[in-house]
């Protein structure tokens, strides 16, 4: 009977992940996000195009330090034009509950809107060509180490 269990428990953590995803949807939160399986990560956040997504550990808590040279090389994943229209649309509800999920939104200082996951500021690579590109992972520059934002740990060990 126990090892019937811990398949069961396996499947239902899996799926809690999608799922997140799809509360932050139903939210009006309509973020250009996917999970997509990286061989040698698991399970990685990753935009529309498959393009994964990095913190920088040396971020303080909803805030990004990088700009000008480090903004270059890792672009920051900021909100389209027409997704910062709706969301200036949204009730203040609206807006409350979409920021409470793992997936919300900081000003930068030029003013754009930067995703984050769990209050961590959301990147791009520059040197991430193509979609499963993940080339990124435990560089350290511009003062810390860049990750892939890997669903298998929590953001605590990241």
């Amino acid at each position: 009977m126990a090892r019937r269990l811990i398949p069961a428990f396996l499947a239902l953590a899996l799926l809690a992940i999608p799922a997140t995803l799809a509360v932050a949807q139903a939210q009006n939160m309509m973020a250009p996000v996917s999970i997509t399986m990286a061989p040698q990560f698991g399970q990685i956040l990753t935009d529309s195009n498959g393009k994964a997504l990095y913190w920088h550990v040396s971020d303080p808590g909803n805030a990004s330090l990088c700009t000008d040279a480090c903004a270059t090389a890792w672009p920051p994943f900021v909100v389209d034009t027409n997704m910062m229209n709706s969301m200036m649309a949204m009730d203040q509800n609206s807006m409350m509950m979409m920021e409470s999920g793992p997936l919300g939104t900081i000003m930068r200082a030029d003013g754009s809107m930067q995703y984050t996951w769990q209050g961590h500021p959301l990147y791009h690579f520059s040197r991430d060509q193509n979609s499963g590109d993940v080339n990124g992972n435990g560089i350290n520059a511009f003062g810390g180490v860049w990750n892939v934002v890997s669903l298998g740990m929590s953001m605590g060990s990241m």
